[in-house]
């Protein structure tokens, strides 16, 4: 009997050994995720502003859905979501053909401005299209009538202007992820076809549209959920012209004079839903995309099509398109230097001055927002990457029930879009009193759930591209489980590792809609201030805010492209997940 029990503690001691780590990585990550989705449901369907004076009622879902609002909510996020998806993914498709495909001249260019404007956050982007196409003091608007007279205006407050932004938005995240597919192709198979007689347009759509399905695929449904949880471009353009999405209904709920956070996080259900609909199409599309392949162990030689009298009006669209997606960043570039905003003109350049920078410079909630934010970005960059290379190391080496969990726990928050997941942050820590609430702690940790999905995605390729062997010549020599990932691991993965990093980064620079709930007067983000600051009508000091914003994010994607040799943008996996967000 005691033999007995001596051997079961000492097979217990080994297997804690042997997944100590696994462990202790699941119940962390299960700690930093679990906890807001149970919350959020359990907010659902309670009443009361509070978990503790509620109780369990079916009155939210039931107040949503016979609510005749909800309905053309539902129905304008749908439209929103396909609408913007189609025409980004339409244009990307295009521009990609162009330059990988055809001798149109200016592909440096194209990759280029569209590459400057992925590190643009998408509410700025918003801003200066409302400068350039809105009504009144709009730039577009404003030549219009000085060359045609008229009343008439460009309706920007419509859901095709909505469309049209965020399809503007999503441009170079589509383009960086159907534009590899491109290149990639056989060639030969479209000559085969010109050879059989086919013609240009038959051969596009029955030979090289078909090559590159699963990306097309992939960047539709990816399209359509960024667009589906978007919160930036319906609250800039289709709040004032009451165009409803789940996003903004959300945000009203919390943000209007009586705080509902049951209907709030019934409308969360309900934007998960929809958010699961496209990640499921999203993998089937993915899922069998080696059958797409083309590039095997017989000779490749790329060729491009020569476009002949076509190539320089090809090269006048592929070139324009970015440099429309550009164009609202000089909007804010120039209301930047301004002390009262006007239309550019050549008696506005009388007015530039550069005090707009130094008000903003000064003012402490800018400069906090500033350094808050930029901690933050490193500091999620930093979880982020330790947490999910780990777990990607322990998935792909040590696969068990375990790893499997921890897999499943990390992929969770894709289903969350990032308005809800601040929401559910926020309910969390009203609810359970841990101390974090209104600090920098609160907001660290919605980030860090946020990203961990797209750390994981970084974190997996690079432990698939390094061979086990040297782990297991370590683990020979007497090495533990965590001297191979400090010594070797790391080391080797410190390319990978730093790319991953430098997405996060990026991205939380140009975060609104996570942490819109948990930024306040306690603890100010760079994103939300900006954001009450054109709110309020201070467009100048806006602009300058955001052009301090861009020039970091610019700076930090410029450094990190020179030391990552490209990976923190060019890498296939990093152009799945990347979100202007």
């Amino acid at each position: 009997m005691t033999i007995t029990m001596a051997r079961r503690r000492s097979l217990l001691v080994n297997a804690l050994k042997a997944n100590g780590f696994a462990l202790v990585l699941l119940l962390l990550i299960a700690v930093l995720v679990i906890p807001p989705v149970v919350i959020l449901i359990i907010s659902s369907f309670a009443s009361g502003r509070t978990l503790q004076e509620g109780h369990a009622t079916w009155e939210n879902f039931r107040g949503i859905l016979t609510d005749k609002y909800t309905y053309l909510s539902l129905k304008d996020t749908a439209i929103f979501a396909v609408g913007s998806s189609a025409v980004a993914v339409l244009l990307a498709t295009t521009l990609a053909w162009l330059v990988e495909r055809t001798n149109t001249p200016g592909r440096k260019a194209v990759y280029g401005l569209l590459i400057v404007s992925f590190a643009v956050p998408t509410f700025i982007q918003g801003m200066g299209w409302l400068m350039f196409l809105g009504p009144g003091s709009g730039l577009l608007n404003t030549m219009w009538h000085g060359v045609f007279g008229g009343d008439s205006e460009f309706p920007i407050y419509t859901m095709g202007s909505m469309v049209f932004i965020q399809a503007m938005t999503l441009l170079p995240v589509m383009f960086l992820l159907i534009a590899p597919a491109m290149r990639a192709a056989d060639p030969g198979l479209e000559e085969a076809a010109a050879m059989s007689g086919a013609s240009l347009a038959k051969t596009i759509f029955k030979v090289t549209l078909p090559l590159i399905r699963p990306a097309l695929l992939a960047a539709l449904f990816l399209s359509f959920i960024i667009s589906a949880e978007s919160f930036e471009v319906p609250a800039l353009v289709g709040s004032p012209a009451h165009i409803s999405v789940l996003s903004t209904e959300i945000y009203s709920r919390i943000n209007s004079g009586f705080t509902d956070y049951g209907s709030a996080s019934a409308f969360s259900i309900m934007m998960m839903i929809f958010t699961v609909l496209g990640l499921i199409n999203y993998q089937r599309a993915t899922a069998r995309s080696q059958r797409y392949g083309t590039i095997r162990g017989k000779a490749y030689r790329p060729t491009r099509l020569d476009l002949g009298n076509w190539r320089f009006p090809a090269a006048v669209f592929a070139v324009a398109v970015p440099v429309l997606v550009v164009v609202p960043l000089a909007m804010i570039a120039w209301a930047s230097l301004l002390k009262a905003y006007q239309v550019p003109s050549l008696d506005g350049f009388k007015h530039i001055t550069t005090s707009t920078y130094s008000a903003v410079l000064h003012d402490p909630n800018v400069t906090d927002g500033l350094w808050h934010s930029m901690v933050l970005a490193v500091g999620s960059a930093v979880c982020v990457m330790l947490i999910t290379v780990i777990a990607a190391w322990l998935l792909v080496r040590r696969r068990s029930g375990l790893t499997r969990a921890v897999d499943f726990l990390v992929t969770l928050p894709l289903v969350i879009p990032a308005i809800v997941l601040g929401l559910a942050v926020l309910r969390t820590y009203l609810t359970v009193n841990v101390g974090i609430y209104g600090t920098q702690y609160i907001v660290l940790l919605a980030l860090v759930v946020h990203y961990l999905p797209y750390g994981m995605r970084y974190g997996q390729a690079g432990v698939v591209a390094l061979h086990p062997e040297l782990e297991e010549a370590a683990q020979v020599a007497g090495a533990s489980q965590s001297t191979v990932l400090r010594r070797i691991l790391m080391p080797l993965m410190w390319p990978t590792v730093l790319a991953g990093g430098a997405f996060v980064f990026l991205a939380t620079i140009r975060q609104l809609s996570l942490v819109v709930f948990l930024s306040g007067p306690g603890y100010q983000v760079a994103t939300p201030v900006m954001f009450n600051r054109w709110q309020y009508g201070s467009i100048c000091e806006a602009g300058a805010f955001a052009v301090i914003i861009v020039a970091m994010a610019c700076a930090a994607l410029a450094i990190f492209s020179k030391l990552t040799s490209g990976l923190a943008i060019g890498n296939p996996n990093a152009q799945e997940m990347a979100i202007g967000k």
